[in-house]
């Protein structure tokens, strides 16, 4: 065994980079998450963090998690 993983097929539901975690039904999927990936890494650009700590979470999880509200209140 190789140890990689197969990438997801298109319109499949990623766990976002987080190991171990099966993804839940509300997570976005690929399409949804590539129109929003620019707009993250262009803000992760210009906010730097004070601390040079990189963060705990992946953007897509924090993204996840936000839409996971808006949709449930």
């Amino acid at each position: 065994m190789s140890g990689s993983k197969a990438s997801p097929s298109p319109g499949t539901r990623c766990a976002g980079g987080v190991d171990g975690r099966e993804p839940y039904p509300s997570d976005l999927l690929d399409e949804a998450w590539e129109p929003i990936r620019p707009v993250i890494t262009d803000w992760e650009a210009k906010h730097p963090s004070v601390s040079g700590h990189e963060g705990n979470y992946d953007m897509r999880e924090i993204a996840n998690g936000i839409l996971y509200q808006v949709r449930t209140g």
